[in-house]
């Protein structure tokens, strides 16, 4: 029942403390306290009512549990030390007592001089004989110590204490990431408090790809001072430029700084990165860095804002933009690429993560190498595009193949065995040869031909024969030798004859990825994607992904990104209409026995368990 617990784990997070308390009466005497256990250990994001309610429960393990959970806020610990915790329970709320204890000399007991100053006051956290009254007020007047002695991440307690001291790029991102998956961050914090604004920006910017659902926070925190500051205006946009990598303020003051001085100067000109010299620019950040931070910021302005001023860009910006705007300006690059044919914005747009079956069929559909390129190597492109590409078939009018494209040969490891078989490319050609199992003797039959039909005897030329078996490479010489394929073709079919299939057919050994894979699995990708890339609302997904388990996985990973969670509302209105009710006990007793195997959707299954347990 692992999966079900799972499931009204996160589910449970939506009951008010008294709600809490029953369900999880009722699933450790159904389902034994362990599965429990482990699953509180790792919920996301518990509320407030669900330590409340775990500790009106009683029980210490659910207590250990409840303390080991990563997500707890100031607050949460607060309640929990105040609720009179044994020698367990608060060994895990403060992990970094013990390794402390060990290369820390003799102290005097923790007391009130703890409160005297940061330092003090953590360290008497990590104190052992730390009573909990004195916790309680430390964490009262230092809540962000909670995540300093619960964290062992230096960087992130650096930050958190608010030293100053300039990060690297990928220090401010490792930030990023603990702090706002912990909920010790919020993207305000990146406009208003970090710096320097280069590697606050930075850490965001990456923050927003990994995790869309980031997006509309980071639009709301800056789009007012950016409009103000830069809207449409190339001018202030080139004076942003000159700034970011000198400026050693975070980035709401790097943007009232240029609103302050917009309008100043001999006018826009021609915009272009500025060239610093190493003395201007703060260590480690070079102009070139600065490229994906401005195209992050451009990307938060209103769409009239942003269609003035794409044209007016430099192309390496424009690329950018392609390839990292937000979904709701897609549209606006996309034809603007298209009407120009600007090869930079088109590949900007295949190398988007979130790219759609339809701007794929029109990027392919151009027959454009370097866009080729960037959609092989696009996790989003399905295996038919990749084939489509890596042969070469052709979509203007003549139809027939695309020249061969060396660099395309180079990406050979995004393609399935059964494209090379019949790319036509003789590096391709070579790699399908040598790979296990060896093909049968029609399939190398089929390369060879492949080879031919696309770049002739010279092409087959370039395949090693000691690749091929021996009676087919006896074969190849002789295509070689009187520049003629007939000895192929001839051969194709005798063979083809004799395994009993079509010629142009190919062996199911080397099907591609989405055949072989586990279709549950794909399933589940699915949708975690369509819910984190916001191509379905939380109603869409409840009551249109099916099964239910694929629903709540999806729910759960945005769950336990509280700085950027616009589902819970939704799914708590369906939590209190199904499960909530006088006999939410046994509601939730059978939500837990149906969840595993149920293939309706999430909706489908709060109903029945609501009429069942009824």
């Amino acid at each position: 029942m692992g999966d079900g617990i799972h499931g009204a784990m996160l589910l449970l997070r939506h009951l008010d403390a008294r709600g809490v308390a029953q369900v999880l009466s009722r699933l450790i005497s159904s389902e034994g306290l362990e599965p429990v256990v482990e699953e509180l250990r790792r919920s996301a994001a518990p509320t407030d009512a669900l330590v409340a309610g775990v500790l009106a429960v009683g029980v210490p393990e659910l207590h250990q549990a409840l303390a080991q959970c990563h997500q707890l806020t100031p607050g949460q610990i607060r309640t929990i030390l105040r609720h009179g915790p044994d020698a367990e329970t608060v060994a895990a709320l403060f992990p970094g007592r013990e390794a402390d204890a060990a290369f820390s000399p003799v102290r005097p007991l923790p007391g009130a001089s703890a409160l005297s100053g940061p330092a003090a006051a953590e360290a008497a956290l990590l104190d052992r004989r730390c009573p909990g009254e004195l916790a309680d007020a430390i964490l009262a007047q230092y809540p962000h110590l909670a995540y300093v002695v619960r964290n062992r991440h230096q960087t992130f307690a650096r930050v958190l204490r608010s030293v100053r001291r300039p990060l690297s790029d990928s220090q401010m991102v490792e930030v990023a990431r603990l702090g706002l998956s912990q909920g010790a961050l919020a993207v305000e914090d990146f406009v208003e408090e970090m710096r320097p604004a280069s590697a606050a920006l930075y850490a965001l910017a990456g923050m927003c790809g990994e995790r869309p659902l980031l997006r509309s926070a980071a639009g709301a925190a800056l789009t007012p001072r950016l409009v103000r500051a830069c809207g449409a205006d190339p001018g202030a946009w080139l004076e942003l430029l000159s700034l970011l990598p000198v400026f050693e303020g975070t980035p709401a003051q790097l943007l009232d700084a240029v609103a302050e001085r917009r309008g100043c100067g001999d006018g826009p000109g021609e915009m272009s990165w500025p060239v610093l010299s190493s003395s201007e620019a703060r260590p480690g950040v070079s102009a070139e860095h600065l490229s994906p931070h401005v195209a992050f910021l451009m990307a938060q302005l209103p769409d009239r804002h942003f269609a003035a001023l794409l044209p007016q860009l430099p192309a390496d910006m424009r690329e950018l933009l392609a390839r990292d705007v937000q979904m709701s300006h897609v549209g606006c690059v996309a034809e603007s690429a298209f009407a120009s044919g600007e090869r930079a914005m088109l590949v900007g747009l295949a190398r988007r993560h979130g790219i759609t079956p339809d701007l794929i069929g029109r990027l392919v559909r151009l027959d454009d190498p370097a866009v080729n390129r960037a959609l092989v190597v696009n996790y989003a492109v399905d295996h038919d595009t990749r084939h489509a590409i890596f042969t070469g078939v052709a979509h203007g009018p003549d139809g027939g193949r695309l020249p061969l494209d060396p660099e395309l040969s180079e990406l050979g490891g995004y393609a399935e065995r059964d494209t090379m078989i019949v790319s036509g490319d003789p590096l391709l050609a070579h790699r399908a040869l040598m790979g296990s199992p060896a093909l049968r003797v029609l399939e190398q039959v089929d390369v060879a031909v492949a080879v031919w039909e696309r770049g002739g005897g010279a092409s087959l030329r370039d395949v090693p024969a000691e690749a091929f078996g021996k009676t087919v490479a006896r074969l190849v010489a002789a295509a070689i030798e009187a520049d003629r394929p007939d000895a192929l073709y001839e051969a194709r079919e005798r063979h083809a004859a004799k395994v009993g299939r079509a010629a142009a057919q190919q062996s199911s050994r080397y099907a591609p990825e989405e055949a072989w894979s586990n279709p549950d699995w794909e399933a589940l990708r699915a949708a975690r994607r369509a819910v984190e890339e916001e191509r379905m609302t939380a109603d869409e997904a409840i009551r249109g992904i099916a099964p239910a388990r694929h629903t709540l996985s999806a729910l759960h990973d945005v769950a336990f990104h509280t700085y950027a969670n616009p589902l819970d509302d939704v799914v708590s209105r369906y939590v209190h209409e199904h499960l909530d009710g006088d006999n939410r006990a046994d509601t939730w007793a059978v939500l837990v026995q149906l969840l595993p195997e149920f293939e309706g959707t999430l909706w489908e299954l709060l109903t029945v368990s609501s009429a069942v347990a009824s």
